[in-house]
C-alpha cells in the first residue's frame, strides 16, 4: 500500500484505516502517567495550588486538573511554559522526563 492508499478521504484520497497503523498515542499510557506525575510533582514542591498553575498560565483551572489527571495531552509548547511557570528549567525537566520514559519502557 503506497502513500496515497493512506490519504483521508475527506481530502479526495481513499479512507484511511487508522486501527492498522501502528502509532502507540494511549491517552493514559505509562509516558502519559510519567508526565502528569511529574507536573503534579513540580506543581506540589512549587507550593502551588492547580488554582495558582492555572493563573501563572492565564488558563482555567480545569485546564491544570485534566492535564494531572491524564485527560489533556500536553504539546512541547505548553510543556515549556509549564515548566516556567513551576519555576522549573524546561531543558532539566525534559532530560529528567526522558530518563523517567527511557526507565518506564
Amino acid at each position: 500500500m503506497g502513500l496515497r492508499d493512506h490519504i483521508c478521504s475527506h481530502f479526495g484520497g481513499k479512507a484511511i484505516f487508522w486501527q492498522n497503523l501502528r502509532v502507540n498515542k494511549p491517552l493514559h499510557g505509562k509516558r502519559s502517567k510519567i508526565f502528569c506525575e511529574h507536573i503534579r510533582s513540580l506543581r506540589e514542591k512549587a507550593g502551588m495550588t492547580q488554582r495558582d498553575l492555572a493563573t501563572a498560565l492565564g488558563r482555567e483551572h480545569g485546564m491544570v486538573a485534566r492535564i494531572e489527571l491524564g485527560e489533556r495531552r500536553v504539546d512541547l509548547i505548553e510543556a515549556f511554559d509549564l515548566f516556567e511557570a513551576l519555576g522549573a528549567d524546561p531543558g532539566r525537566e525534559v532530560q529528567e522526563l526522558m530518563k523517567k520514559f527511557n526507565a518506564a519502557a
